[in-house]
């Protein structure tokens, strides 16, 4: 039960961070998103809306690359932890200490 919803913009979307989880028969590609006021809300392609919100990810923060999705899925039953933006610039090591220390 929520009290209230809260609405985000795309420039509110300080970084983004994808990797896949082994699952024992197939992969699973989750997004972990940092938010200006420091939620992370993680997402993964099992997500209704998934395949939507990457599309309007790429039309919305043009420095995301448009294969970084497709690149994360090999090699299989890897994690492939990938910064897939860090309105920053920081190094890899920082963004993802930065958004797995919530």
């Amino acid at each position: 039960y929520f009290k209230s919803i809260k609405k985000y913009k795309w420039s509110d979307i300080n970084i983004l961070v994808a990797y896949k989880e082994d699952l024992n028969t197939t992969d699973e590609v989750y997004l972990r998103i940092k938010f200006s006021d420091k939620l992370v809300f993680l997402i993964s392609e099992s997500t209704p809306g998934w395949y939507k919100f990457i599309d309007q990810l790429k039309k919305n923060i043009l420095t995301v690359s448009n294969l970084w999705d497709t690149n994360i899925i090999h090699p299989p039953f890897a994690t492939n932890m990938t910064v897939v933006y860090d309105k920053e610039g920081r190094d890899d090591k920082t963004v993802i200490d930065d958004i797995f220390s919530e």
